[in-house]
């Protein structure tokens, strides 16, 4: 296997594409890419309007920045899902890292006006319609997670 190929951990079956893709990648900035045309496939795949793509690619993009940047493990697992809830349809976006866990983790705060870097997990709260982060039962480290309802994405797609 290739150090960069996405590898889905469930493939899809038969014409219609499984409701999940994991992406188990190394430790580099060229994961980033990686991660984020695996995503995209996906998202293609399940049809999903293009303004919530760019939305989820952005998240993508930041989480799994923020987990090669911030962990010190040899891995990172980017996961997407799509559920059918009573709300409507959920696409929900998880990074895994393998760092150890920390209790003291603190919150996101506003970044320094001056500074390059920072504003991560600011884009994705405001992105996302929930977002949050705990300890990953997958990797044994760190997982920062992001919904984003498909309802209005579509609502407004079909009004374009």
């Amino acid at each position: 296997m290739a150090d960069y190929a996405a590898v889905p951990v469930q493939p899809s079956g038969g014409e219609v594409p499984a409701p999940m893709r994991w992406l188990d990648l190394p430790a580099r900035r060229g994961s980033v890419k990686t991660a984020r045309d695996g995503v995209l496939e996906r998202l293609v795949a399940w049809r999903v309007p293009r303004s919530l793509c760019d939305d989820a690619l952005l998240i993508v993009s930041e989480l799994v920045t923020n987990a090669l940047v911030h962990a010190a493990g040899p891995r990172v697992v980017c996961g997407v899902r799509l559920s059918a809830l009573e709300e409507g349809p959920l696409l929900r976006i998880e990074v895994h890292d393998y760092g150890l866990p920390r209790p003291d983790t603190p919150p996101p705060r506003p970044p320094d006006p001056y500074a390059e870097s920072g504003r991560g997990l600011l884009i994705v709260q405001e992105l996302a319609d929930a977002w949050g982060r705990g300890w990953s039962a997958r990797t044994g480290g760190h997982v920062i997670w992001a919904n984003l309802c498909l309802r209005g994405a579509v609502a407004r797609a079909a009004a374009e």
